[in-house]
């Protein structure tokens, strides 16, 4: 059974690509009607494995979050939304695609816009309609066929034509949605034969049949996996719509699936030669191949879903991330680097001070990046950078016979904890006196005027004090040297 493009004769006289009326007719008759239910009520079902997985889906349940359990139904819905489409031709994807939607990763909106354009309209349709399936699955109507009409109308949202074969060759046609087929749609296989769908106008009466059977009290007490074969072998083999009818089928019968075991009817896109293979065996009499092939499906989404429960990176990862922030939000190599911009403000500021001193030849002074590490002065509250320690120093000499050398060391230490009042602290240790207190505003996104006038200030008055304590070694220098 082919669940592609239909063979439709839309003017109604040329006939299935090129067939006289009376072709037709002969193929029409060849329909054999849907079964009842009944023929597929005995059918097996591996009731053990079906018992551990839904054994353990309910445990799931049972112990985490709804929230939790919803998100890894969502990726299966994803999935089989994806996928439906591909199976039909109407996009590529592959594995890698279909997860990158289904868990919504990084870009995935962008990404299937890229393979195709068409992807995200489709995508969207085919997500709809699945959302349907689960809102009957979860209450207590019953399937009708305006509710059948309404599936197609919605996964064909985007398709404003269909492709048929006519005596003239192919051409595309606009598609009713929500319709039944008002036209033939045997369709045309690879090896020439076609396969016969049910005559235009026995259509309603096979739909009508069709949602009898599954309203009814044998069906109702069945298993879900014989319903779901059931229901999507029936709606393919009536073909009731011009197009779609694969897609709607695999909606319509994860009803089912979803009402009992809250998974869809998930069938990946390289399952379809599979997939084709069994609903053939379905039209030659096997049943047991159709239902064997949803078992298996259900059986895979199980283990897709029990992969993908409970949390998912995002609980994860920004936890992680949150990890390297330090003051005020920022990661602590942000809070290096602006130590570091500190430091070479604060070196810069110490050259301009030196050059506007009046300073004879006598005395050298010289300040770089270099200089010793020392510790903060509060180690409860403040730290080094992680990037190594932010020094500057500022070196004064005097020559003989007064030699004597004082080195005046600048460190910047950050805030540990967001609670402290300031973001870092520029001190001259081991000095123990007034320190630079400074503010994240003060440095973000870049140092203020007010701070550059603090420091240039503070600087200065270190430099004074160091003046004063290289006068002191000079004189002590001069005294022992016996000059």
């Amino acid at each position: 059974m082919d669940t592609s493009s239909e063979t439709e004769n839309p003017a109604g006289t040329a006939g299935n690509g090129g067939l006289d009326p009376a072709e037709i007719a002969r193929l029409d008759a060849q329909y054999t009607p849907i079964d009842l239910f009944s023929a597929w009520s005995d059918l097996r079902i591996d009731q053990r494995i079906w018992s551990r997985q839904l054994s353990f889906l309910e445990d799931q349940r049972a112990t985490l979050k709804q929230e939790d359990l919803e998100r890894a139904l969502a990726v299966a819905m994803r999935a089989a939304a994806v996928d439906t489409g591909a199976i039909e031709g109407l996009y590529e994807t592959d594995r890698g695609l279909t997860y990158t939607i289904a868990v919504q990763e990084a870009a995935w909106q962008t990404k299937m816009r890229a393979r195709d354009e068409r992807i995200p309209d489709f995508f969207e349709a085919q997500l709809a309609a699945y959302d349907l399936a689960s809102e009957i699955a979860s209450s207590a109507r019953p399937i009708t066929e305006v509710w059948i009409r309404e599936v197609h109308q919605v996964v064909t949202r985007p398709q404003g034509e269909y492709e048929v074969e006519t005596s003239q060759g192919r051409i595309r046609v606009p598609l009713p949605k929500g319709q039944y087929k008002q036209h033939p749609n045997h369709v045309k296989q690879a090896d020439e034969t076609i396969h016969v769908y049910a005559p235009v106008d026995l259509t309603p009466a096979e739909m009508h049949r069709l949602v009898e059977e599954l309203n009814s009290a044998q069906f109702a007490s069945a298993h879900p996996v014989i319903q779901t074969a059931y229901a999507h072998y029936c709606l393919v083999a009536i073909h009731a719509f011009a197009d779609g009818n694969g897609r709607v089928a695999r909606a319509v019968a994860s009803v089912f699936l979803r009402r009992q075991a809250s998974i869809p009817l998930l069938i990946w896109f390289d399952q379809r030669p599979e997939y084709l293979d069994a609903l053939e065996a379905a039209d030659h009499g096997d049943r047991q191949a159709f239902v064997d092939f949803v078992s298996d499906r259900a059986i895979d989404t199980f283990g897709l879903v029990a992969n993908e429960i409970g949390p998912g990176p995002e609980d994860y990862i920004p936890a992680i991330s949150k990890l390297y922030e330090s003051y005020g939000g920022l990661k602590f190599e942000e809070l290096d680097q602006k130590a570091a911009e500190i430091m070479q403000h604060t070196v810069t500021l110490a050259q301009e001070v030196v050059r506007e001193l009046d300073i004879p030849a006598e005395i050298g002074i010289t300040s770089d990046s270099g200089g010793r590490r020392h510790q903060p002065s509060d180690p409860a509250t403040y730290r080094d950078p992680l990037q190594g320690a932010a020094v500057a120093r500022v070196v004064m000499t005097t020559r003989a016979p007064a030699q004597a050398t004082v080195q005046l060391d600048f460190q910047v230490f950050i805030a540990q904890k967001e609670r402290a009042r300031y973001a870092f602290r520029l001190e001259s240790p081991p000095d123990s006196g007034p320190a630079v207190d400074i503010r994240l505003k003060d440095v973000r996104p870049a140092i203020s005027a007010a701070l550059s006038f603090h420091v240039r200030s503070w600087v200065r008055r270190r430099l004074i004090k160091g003046l004063a304590e290289l006068k002191g070694k000079a004189e002590d220098a001069r005294r022992t040297a016996g000059f």
